[in-house]
């Protein structure tokens, strides 16, 4: 579960910021790519978002596993991969403080069992709202592009959920082997 996170994460986030962005920035994205504010805000939204697509994720692996395992359990699985996942960047990256984001994923996680599992669409809906306001471009620039993107990491999302029966041993997941 831990690796299916960790590169479904990246993937989603790589994607959707990086082919926005150049998308966005046209002919002028070599000559911005080489400021230095600006691939460190880059980075920023990809850590960020990287973190919000983990979270995310973790909240779509919930719903698939939470009656298999029992809620409470499956909220522990998944938040210990999440926590892991992030861990491993920790010395690489100087974005995230990897304790205090994997808290927020498992007090998200807690919170989700609170309420009847939200279908995939909808938490990629909030994933993308979030990671739009995270783009270093101006909001003059990127005016009308909101919809356009959270669509594009709603497919991306959707897309993996989709996929996560196959790539996940999700029936070794419940029995304790995955």
């Amino acid at each position: 579960m831990q690796s299916f996170l960790d590169r479904q994460s990246a993937y989603v986030t790589q994607r959707c910021v990086t082919e926005h962005l150049r998308l966005r920035l046209g002919i002028g994205w070599e000559r911005i790519s080489d400021d230095t504010d600006f691939r460190a805000a880059v980075e920023r939204c990809r850590w960020e978002g990287f973190a919000t697509v983990l979270g995310a994720l973790a909240e779509i692996v919930l719903g698939r596993l939470r009656q298999r395992l029992g809620g409470h359990a499956a909220a522990g699985r998944i938040g210990e991969a999440a926590a892991a996942v992030l861990a491993s960047y920790a010395r690489e990256q100087t974005v995230l403080d990897a304790e205090a984001t994997a808290g927020t994923i498992r007090q998200r996680l807690e919170r989700a069992l609170d309420a009847a599992p939200r279908s995939a669409d909808t938490i990629a809906d909030a994933a993308g709202t979030a990671m739009f306001r995270l783009l270093p471009i101006h909001t003059e620039l990127d005016a009308g592009d909101g919809e356009a993107f959270v669509n594009a990491v709603r497919f991306a999302l959707c897309g993996v959920a989709d996929r996560m029966d196959r790539e996940l041993d999700l029936g070794a997941d419940a029995d304790g082997r995955g």
